[in-house]
């Protein structure tokens, strides 16, 4: 009596749940998504299927044109063999040959007449007016059974041609009806005046059946030619309607309509074309989504029950609220109202409520928007002339014309012992920072690598800002002195007030912190951006410091005489001289030292004070070389760790170079940055991580083409390339060949 009491709302409840706003919407969405993915993935396996087919096609057509290439190249090569026989030659220059001469031609030319498969080997002597023939003897121009040949010899204007006839009858031969392919080639081979020609003759007959034979096991029609004329047609009807008088593309049309073409053509002009109707590609795309279609009904039917389901879930606070509110539940009701949202109008002060929280957490996430905006700047993403407002609502905003980038660095930050404690101290020196230099104008903070803290500052002019800076900075290093027993270094750029850059100036204060240290008057660089140069070639210094870390004393001398030849002629001024001398040691010391390199103690300082008092051009040189030979003589070199992670992305390369690529990619699975990887890998192996990369991929790629079986484009896609045109490229550039070209070699090797 229950089950019956209860039954009538079941079935509201049922009814309800399928009218329900709720079930619509979600059993509609995932019927598009779940159409869209199927759609999707019956699209990619067609698609799929389709290049297989093709190139399965284009393979199979390659390798029968291929065959039937390598008898005409083998036709033409016996042509050039026989015709550089000395017996032929001594009968090509001589009017009236002798009997012996003769015979001595027909026992070389014998062996190699029964050797080969040739139908007629025949030999036209233009001086003595003599003519043999391999199957029937030795003729004089006058008496040979097939005159219309000759006439058609002495009319050749090339140095060789393919005939295509039928077969002349001799006196005292059986008459052949027989199809031939003749190839002509002119004597002797290599001098203009024509004394004679040699001639191949196949039967198409023998030739069809060879390509029966290799194109034996194709379903599809498959028609094979040479120099647009008709081999052979695996159609019975075709080959018989074939109209010699048109193209081919004319005959395929009218005699296998409705198909499409895949072929592949030689370089000797041999094509192999299957014709495929699109009926049977519909039928065998459609053998493979049969097995997809009853997937996507069944994920229909799971979508059904999950929509179902996930009703019932939202619809259940849906009705304890209309109990709450006095009201009958929605899937009880007989009637339910279409706009059953219309009664939750009080679940909005808790969405409220919500809204709120999140506003929270947005403040609280404030600073990390502010820094990501601070590191576009800094790193010269967005231009200080450019600033968009979305720094306006963020507080960041320079309304002044001076711009001082001051990067703090803590050298001996690693003493504290747990993270947590030197991330607090960087912390307290960063809320120090910005509140002591907020007095000169608006200031902004963020992290750099290498736990470096950059502050951006923008004043207004003053006359006196680098002394106040430098008092400033003297007041934060000892305040934290006196706390945590730390020496803070600082290393402070001035902008140009004309054309501010603070990724220039994050650079040169970069190099400067070779100049800092923890003395009293060391712990503070000043420059401004007028010393930031790229008139140095970067290539030029970075194959100072791999020489330096080789240890290669030629290559340094021969450096040096570059960098002196370059920068440092006669003629140059010396206040420019030892800038750019300056320049160049920072560069190279700062390189050496971002890869771990120990650089002897002083040795720059030294160096920059002989600069300073050096009096000719000739003495900067003197004193850029000298430091370059202590380094090279140094024992510094690149540490065990980063050698550790030269050989783990040459791991990851090799194991990996068959899927795309990049070098963000590689530098994650490393576990260090993508910039210093490639540096210290290129100092290490003299190439860049893609340099490597293609390189390994070129060379991976050469077994496949001397095999023989793959497309250029199935290659290059094998070995990772997404665009067979970069493989080409990459190709040519490490073995100044083409594919095509290698393969081509290492057939003929």
């Amino acid at each position: 009596m229950g089950f019956l009491k209860n039954k009538p709302e079941n079935k509201h409840k049922w009814k309800n749940i399928l009218k329900s706003r709720q079930f619509r919407s979600s059993m509609q969405l995932l019927l598009i998504c779940i159409t869209s993915l199927f759609v999707f993935i019956g699209f990619t396996l067609s698609l799929e299927k389709l290049l297989g087919f093709r190139e399965s096609l284009e393979t199979e057509a390659s390798r029968a044109a291929y065959s039937f290439q390598e008898v005409i190249s083998s036709t033409k090569n016996s042509a050039v063999f026989l015709g550089t026989m000395p017996s032929v030659e001594l009968i090509l220059n001589h009017e009236n040959p002798t009997v012996d001469q003769l015979s001595r031609m027909i026992n070389d030319l014998e062996p190699f007449s029964s050797l080969y498969h040739y139908e007629t080997i025949a030999l036209y002597y233009e001086k003595p007016q003599r003519i043999y023939d391999s199957n029937n003897g030795i003729y004089h121009y006058s008496d040979y059974f097939a005159p219309d040949f000759v006439e058609l010899l002495h009319n050749m204007n090339t140095d060789d041609m393919w005939l295509f006839h039928k077969a002349s009858t001799s006196y005292y031969g059986v008459s052949r009806n027989m199809d031939m392919l003749t190839y002509i080639r002119k004597l002797p081979l290599y001098e203009t005046h024509r004394k004679g020609y040699i001639s191949f003759s196949l039967s198409l007959e023998t030739l069809q059946k060879q390509i029966a034979e290799t194109l034996s096991g194709s379903p599809y029609p498959a028609v094979v030619s040479f120099e647009g004329h008709l081999i052979w047609c695996s159609a019975p009807d075709a080959m018989t309607g074939w109209d010699y008088t048109k193209a081919t593309e004319e005959n395929t049309a009218s005699l296998l309509p409705g198909r499409r073409e895949y072929s592949s053509v030689t370089n000797s002009d041999v094509q192999c074309s299957f014709y495929v109707t699109n009926s049977q590609i519909t039928r065998m795309i459609l053998s493979d989504l049969l097995p997809l279609f009853l997937v996507y009904l069944g994920v229909l039917a799971a979508a059904f029950l999950l929509s179902v389901f996930y009703t019932l879930l939202m619809l259940r606070p849906v009705d304890e609220l209309m109990t709450k509110i006095g009201l009958t539940p929605y899937t009880k009701t007989a009637s339910p109202s279409p706009d059953e949202y219309s009664q939750l109008s009080s679940a909005l002060d808790s969405i409220s409520g919500q809204l709120s929280n999140i506003n929270l957490i947005m403040q609280e996430n404030k600073q990390l928007i502010r820094e990501q905006l601070l590191r576009g700047i800094l790193y010269d993403y967005v231009d200080l002339k450019q600033i968009t407002e979305e720094y306006g609502a963020n507080e960041i905003i320079f309304p002044y014309d001076n711009y001082v980038l001051i990067l703090i660095s803590l050298p001996g930050l690693e003493k504290i012992e747990t993270y947590a404690g030197q991330e607090q101290i960087k912390l307290v020196l960063r809320n120090t920072a910005v509140n002591a230099f907020s007095i000169l104008g608006n200031c902004y903070s963020l992290y750099t690598e290498n736990r470096v803290i950059a502050v951006i500052l923008n004043t207004d002019h003053r006359t006196d800002l680098q002394t106040e800076l430098l008092n400033i900075c003297t007041l934060i290093k000892n305040n934290l002195k006196s706390s945590v027993s730390l020496y803070p270094l600082f290393s402070i750029v001035l902008c140009s007030r004309s054309d501010p850059r603070l990724y220039q100036a994050w650079h040169l204060a970069q190099r400067n912190f070779i100049f800092t240290s923890d003395d009293a008057d060391d712990f503070v660089s000043f420059s401004s951006q007028e010393e930031y140069t790229s008139a140095i070639d970067l290539e030029l210094l970075t194959s100072f410091t791999q020489c330096i870390i080789n240890k290669d004393s030629a290559l340094l001398k021969t450096l040096g005489n570059t960098f002196c030849e370059r920068y440092l002629p006669e003629k140059t001024d010396l206040e420019e001289a030892k800038r750019l001398t300056r320049i160049a040691l920072c560069t190279i010391v700062k390189n050496l030292l971002e890869l771990n390199i120990d650089v002897k103690e002083n040795l720059l300082t030294e160096c920059t004070g002989k600069l300073t008092n050096a009096q000719s051009v000739h003495e900067c040189d003197g004193i850029f070389f000298g430091c370059m030979s202590n380094l090279i003589d140094d024992e510094g070199k690149i540490s065990d760790e980063s050698h550790t992670y030269i050989r783990k992305a040459v791991h990851y390369l090799e194991t990996h170079y068959s899927e795309p690529l990049t070098i963000p990619q590689v530098a994650d699975y490393v576990g260090v940055s993508a910039i210093y990887l490639n540096r210290v890998f290129k100092l290490s192996t003299g190439k860049t991580l893609s340099e490597y990369l293609n390189y390994y991929r070129t060379t991976q790629s050469l077994p496949m083409l001397e095999a023989g079986a793959k497309t250029i484009h199935a290659i290059s896609e094998a070995i990772g390339y997404n665009d067979v045109r970069s493989y080409i490229r990459f190709f040519k550039k490490f073995y100044n060949m083409t594919p095509n070209e290698y393969r081509k070699k290492y057939c003929n090797r």
